[in-house]
């Protein structure tokens, strides 16, 4: 998304918490992570959270994408969120009671069912490709 003109203001890991209203850039902030444990040590930041990450989802932002594991946007983050849409880009990223939160505050999801599509067409695919034992590169003269 930042490829395209998207802003990334913040990003929030389970021991800490970057924004910068001015916009981050991810390449810098991975290889600032690659180089020392922590996003922590990216120095372009306006705030940061080690105490508790979570609050910076009180942040104003347009989109919220929890990217890591089940269950990572509970309902201790949806009452905080300050967005008006989640685009899950982990799988079940979003747990049940922040689903109706969510709901009732009137903030959109769109569900990893559909954010993941890509990348679940090709899974079957290859299992289609695997259940016949076809080696690669002949599954299309086969159909």
């Amino acid at each position: 998304m930042h490829k395209e003109g998207a802003k990334i203001i913040g990003i929030i890991e389970k021991d800490v918490a970057i924004y910068n209203s001015q916009g981050l850039i991810p390449d810098e902030v991975k290889i600032a992570k690659e180089l020392t444990g922590s996003v922590k040590n990216y120095p372009e930041y306006e705030e940061i959270e080690t105490f508790d990450p979570s609050t910076m989802a009180s942040k104003k932002c347009h989109i919220f994408a929890p990217c890591a594991d089940y269950g990572t946007l509970n309902s201790h983050f949806a009452r905080q969120l300050n967005t008006k849409l989640v685009i899950e880009l982990a799988s079940s990223a979003t747990t049940y009671g922040a689903d109706e939160i969510l709901n009732q505050r009137g903030i959109s999801i769109i569900p990893d069912m559909l954010t993941n599509i890509g990348p679940m067409a090709t899974s079957y695919m290859e299992w289609l490709k695997n259940l016949d034992h076809v080696s690669p590169g002949r599954m299309t003269k086969k159909f």
